[in-house]
């Protein structure tokens, strides 16, 4: 928006900035146009200080890759005090927090704590996502929420990750996906269902790899999305079970619209609405 600025005047200008989470300082540059012949642009530059209640050496996590043989991890992040009142911090017990183990460790009372984070195994067969929450004891911050990541390399995988059904099939159709098993041990698959109950799957072995063979009748119409999944049972203590998604891709077929009136249909004529045509004199018009 432009404005003018009398010369020896000077001027307020509000400027809105977002700041990423765990910043202590940012900047930012905004171009401006004058009508100054000898300084026709000019930089301004904006550098906004971040007061913090509580610092974190970390904003998060990352455990990063970790293979399946892999022992106890272990990473540590640093609390200090920031702008306000001193520090009193207190992890709130998670149940959901499997395979993680914290602690915290007074370095200067009120000043300076490490919080160590232990990941250990057994491993689950996926991502791992947790959150520990923090309690500070400091008013102008009382909870932190430290989120915390981990790549496990998966025990059992399936390829592809799913099975992609057209949504309309008009003849009997077979979709296969190869399972992996990692730490070069296999184990069995004790159990296969569906939760769609018009398809079928089952378990075979192919050039000594397992194979899912998922079954498609002829006629078999699905809506666009996920309509189900094959479920796995195996001995693996790690992976008891195992699910593969079945999704429906493209559109069903419509039913054609007819251009004919079907026998014994009445014919019905559209009724015209608005102006018809009266006797002279006559006022009003309406359907009784």
């Amino acid at each position: 928006m432009g404005r003018t600025i009398e010369p020896g005047k000077t001027e307020k200008v509000q400027i809105s900035m977002q700041v990423p989470r765990g910043t202590s300082q940012s900047s930012r540059k905004i171009m401006m146009q004058t009508n100054d012949r000898n300084n026709a642009q000019a930089t301004l530059e904006c550098v906004a200080i971040i007061s913090q209640a509580v610092k974190l050496s970390s904003p998060n996590i990352n455990f990063g890759q970790v293979p399946r043989s892999s022992g106890p991890i272990t990473k540590t992040i640093t609390i200090t005090r920031g702008d306000g009142s001193p520090l009193s911090p207190e992890i709130v017990p998670n149940p959901s927090n499997t395979n993680l183990t914290t602690e915290l460790k007074e370095i200067r009372p009120g000043e300076e704590y490490e919080l160590v984070v232990t990941l250990s195994p057994p491993w689950p067969n996926e991502m791992m996502h947790r959150a520990i929450t923090l309690k500070t004891g400091v008013e102008q911050s009382p909870q932190e929420i430290i989120p915390v990541a981990a790549q496990i390399m998966p025990r059992l995988a399936a390829n592809p990750p799913r099975f992609s059904v057209p949504s309309a099939v008009e003849n009997d159709l077979d979709l296969s996906a190869q399972l992996s098993w990692s730490d070069g041990r296999s184990a069995s698959v004790t159990g296969v269902t569906t939760t769609d109950d018009r398809l079928k799957a089952e378990v075979t072995e192919r050039d000594n790899q397992q194979v899912v063979v998922l079954h498609i009748p002829a006629g078999y119409t699905a809506q666009p999305g996920s309509p189900g999944f094959v479920r796995l049972t195996t001995d693996d203590p790690d992976v008891p079970t195992f699910t593969i998604p079945i999704y429906a891709v493209g559109r069903p077929a419509q039913p054609p619209v007819p251009t004919s009136i079907p026998a014994g249909k009445p014919v019905v004529k559209p009724v015209p609405v608005g102006p018809t045509n009266r006797a002279p004199g006559a006022t009003g018009a309406g359907l009784q």
